[in-house]
């Protein structure tokens, strides 16, 4: 098909890109390890906390490029952020990772957010895998054995969402000030089952494999909404839906992770395929002319990762159907994010556009949230996507 290997191309570059600009703007050479906060002008906040998914994010990012095209100078890179988090971010005394530290790299925000500690895992696995470091999975498994013996609901499944210093309960468990304050999240479940499919690549446990599928169970029981075609995404603790705007990003998100978790461990393959097809439906209708993906339901903004994830989601929906209507989106949405989201100037992407077009300048290029990892993942994703579909 024309413009596949062109497309194909493009995502190895720009992927190529974006970690050119982390590689050359996000280093404290002052404090040590990373920056917390960059803005679109290059302006750096040297006050600015530093988060933990940041860091591990970027552990990730830079240790799975180099899994699929090994790169010398990335070495430095994967080898201070897997430092940062052992060194500066780990709870000595009672196990786990701090949620912020200073930008002195000092204890910030002592709770244990299980959001945060997934991609930990996430990221020590990835790095394992890279470099074979025995020390690095095993850390990864201790991280693992101590999110299920705290935040793992013994009674009615799934998973808590966070919890103090030292694990104990918390009133306040929400992720960031937009989320409600409830006990079980989507997002919170979606990157624990990511991470324990990145962990079991490494490390082929039988009791890993059933904890994924245990959330897959909960993914096609309480988080897809099949009528709407959406995903819910707060829970109380014995799974009462609490109400909130439908999240287009994480529909679409959802729909080639889920996908993926059914694939990796071959578990209730054709349902989540028709599940994975579901939701890359209900968020068709959102994409706007110029190829732009709403936020949500109720915040018609464009956010970078919205536009990350549902390239991939959409991909991945071509890949299930051969439906050319979800490859044209994909072609779309990409063009729309080289025109809106992609700073061709300065490198890197904007957080997004406002409801009325303009740039969305309060985040910045690097922040608590602000990572290389949605973007470099879908430039990774869809290039091996497409040299598969290529070569068939």
């Amino acid at each position: 098909m024309i413009g596949l290997e062109q497309l194909k191309g493009e995502m190895v570059k720009e992927g190529e890109d974006v970690l050119a600009f982390w590689m050359s703007t996000s280093l404290d050479h002052i404090q040590g390890g990373f920056i917390g906060k960059l803005d679109n002008h290059g302006v750096l906040d040297l006050t600015a906390p530093k988060g933990l998914v940041l860091n591990a994010r970027i552990l990730w990012t830079f240790a799975s490029t180099q899994n699929i095209n090994e790169n010398p100078s990335v070495e430095e890179i994967v080898k201070r952020a897997y430092a940062v988090l052992t060194n500066n971010f780990f709870d000595k005394i009672n196990g786990g990772y701090f949620w912020s530290l200073t930008h002195q790299n000092e204890p910030l925000n002592l709770r244990k957010q299980i959001y945060g500690q997934a991609f930990v895992v996430y990221a020590f696995a990835a790095y394992h895998k890279y470099t074979q470091d025995s020390e690095a999975l095993l850390k990864a498994l201790e991280l693992y054995r101590l999110m299920e013996k705290h935040a793992f609901d013994p009674v009615f499944g799934g998973y808590r969402e966070a919890f103090a210093a030292d694990w104990s309960n918390l009133e306040d468990m929400r992720l960031s000030q937009k989320d409600l304050n409830t006990p079980k999240s989507l997002n919170t479940h979606l990157h624990i089952m990511e991470a324990y499919v990145q962990l079991y690549q490494v490390w082929h446990d039988s009791g890993l494999v059933q904890k994924i599928k245990d959330l897959i169970d909960i993914f096609l029981l309480h988080f897809i909404d099949r009528e709407a075609g959406h995903v819910h995404m707060f829970f109380d603790d014995d799974w009462q839906m609490i109400p909130a705007p439908w999240s287009y990003g994480h529909d679409i998100e959802t729909s080639w992770l889920l996908y993926e978790a059914a694939e990796q461990i071959h578990y209730r393959l054709d349902e989540v395929k028709s599940v994975a097809i579901l939701l890359a439906e209900g968020v068709l209708p959102v994409v706007d002319a110029e190829g732009g993906v709403a936020y949500e339901s109720h915040l018609n903004q464009k956010h970078w990762w919205v536009q990350a994830e549902a390239m991939v989601g959409f991909m991945n929906a071509y890949q299930l159907t051969g439906d050319v209507e979800y490859l044209d989106v994909v072609f779309r949405i990409w063009d729309y994010t080289k025109k809106y989201i992609k700073d061709t100037e300065n490198g890197e992407w904007f957080w997004g556009r406002n409801e009325d077009g303009s740039i969305m300048q309060e985040e910045g290029k690097i922040g608590f949230w602000k990572c290389p990892y949605h973007n470099v993942r879908a430039c990774m994703q869809l290039a091996e996507r497409l040299k598969t579909i290529i070569n068939q």
